[in-house]
């Protein structure tokens, strides 16, 4: 049975509400082991990937992310990311950084 199409955005948002207030009202700690032997320091991304997808985590980061688009500031989001881009960018003020990033992923020939 289908549901009418005026049915469809209101319960699948109601249920990203309700996905999303379970997600922060839980109080768990889900520990990830960063390599095998345990070792500090050293870290095993395919093992770190497939105990975050085992743990739901992608699923559950892509339906937030389709669902809630993140607003953040230019700050914050450069603030995350600067030490993990070459010099030339991280010198960038917030805002250009942001555009670069947002050129890159989307393209500057791409139509709207």
């Amino acid at each position: 049975m289908r549901l009418p199409p005026s049915k469809k955005p209101k319960n699948g948002h109601k249920d990203l509400l309700v996905l999303d207030s379970f997600l922060q009202g839980t109080h768990f700690v889900r520990c990830i082991k960063p390599n095998s032997e345990m070792r500090p320091d050293q870290f095993d991304g395919g093992q770190i990937l497939v105990q975050l997808r085992c743990a739901g985590m992608s699923s559950a980061l892509k339906v937030m992310q389709s669902g809630f688009p993140s607003r953040i500031s230019y700050l914050l989001l450069s603030d995350m990311y600067r030490d993990c881009l070459p010099k030339r960018l991280a010198t960038l003020d917030a805002q250009m950084l942001c555009k670069v990033r947002r050129m890159r992923y989307f393209g500057t020939n791409k139509t709207v």
